[in-house]
């Protein structure tokens, strides 16, 4: 909705501002820096608040008004003054920017509103192809084909070997995984006994639980898999929460 008011605005930077306005604050940038890192990823050249530029000052002369000959009705007129009908016409323009501003953006509205309505249900056959294309990326490391699976909306939850949890938005999770799948040697990851638990037919989203086998050179487990699916406005499903409930190390 946002780049049908601004074409020039880039899809990346899109989905930095819907995530910057989101309803509900949980899913909203949860820092300063994490809102600065996800504008500088999405390639948005800005000014940072260590740089300063100044204007060259320019030599201020001042004149006296320019005097005109008496009118007929032997008033003065000056020069320096802007036509009326020169503020008028300036005016004009702004209400007529304001106002189709504000048409274009309430048509948006109604369209964002009318997507929104007829989202299509999630149906198993779907569900069960996006899981097997996620993981075929994975395991020939299509990182990028990995990733867009997942919503610029997304949270998810990452625990360690040692138990630490570590919450991590869309761009923290792009890191990690990219720093995962680039050390993983001899990498093969299966699934089984997926469980679709509950689908909302209303909004397009889905929650599925499975168990994930994980295996590299240098280490493997195997453990219970949460994802959250929604349906995007451009039909796509995508991922919107993640989380390795518990792991089990395996071999030796």
């Amino acid at each position: 909705p946002i780049r049908a008011v601004n074409p020039n605005i880039s899809e990346a930077l899109e989905n930095v501002i819907v995530k910057a306005t989101e309803k509900d604050v949980n899913y909203r940038f949860q820092s300063c820096d994490e809102f600065a890192r996800a504008i500088e990823q999405s390639g948005f050249s800005y000014v940072s608040q260590k740089t300063v530029y100044q204007q060259p000052q320019s030599k201020i002369v001042f004149q006296p008004p320019i005097t005109m000959p008496h009118g007929p009705e032997g008033t003065k007129k000056t020069g320096n003054k802007t036509p009326f009908y020169i503020i008028g016409g300036l005016l004009f323009l702004l209400l007529a920017a304001a106002a189709l501003f504000y048409i274009t953006g309430e048509e948006n509205v109604e369209k964002n509103v009318v997507q929104t309505q007829q989202l299509k249900k999630l149906t198993e056959d779907e569900i069960k192809s996006f899981i097997n294309n996620w993981l075929s990326n994975q395991n020939n490391k299509n990182i990028n084909q990995y990733l867009s699976s997942y919503s610029p909306e997304f949270n998810g939850i990452k625990r360690t070997k040692s138990g630490k949890t570590t919450y991590l938005n869309y761009y923290e999770w792009s890191d990690d995984r990219r720093k995962m799948y680039e050390n993983a040697v001899d990498l093969n990851i299966s699934i089984g006994n997926i469980d679709i638990k509950e689908i909302s037919p209303q909004n397009g989203t889905a929650k599925v639980e499975f168990v994930q086998y994980y295996q590299s050179a240098k280490y493997s487990d195997e453990g219970k898999k949460v994802m959250n699916l929604k349906r995007a406005s451009d039909g796509t499903i995508k991922i919107v929460f993640e989380e390795l409930i518990y792991a089990t190390e395996t071999g030796e």
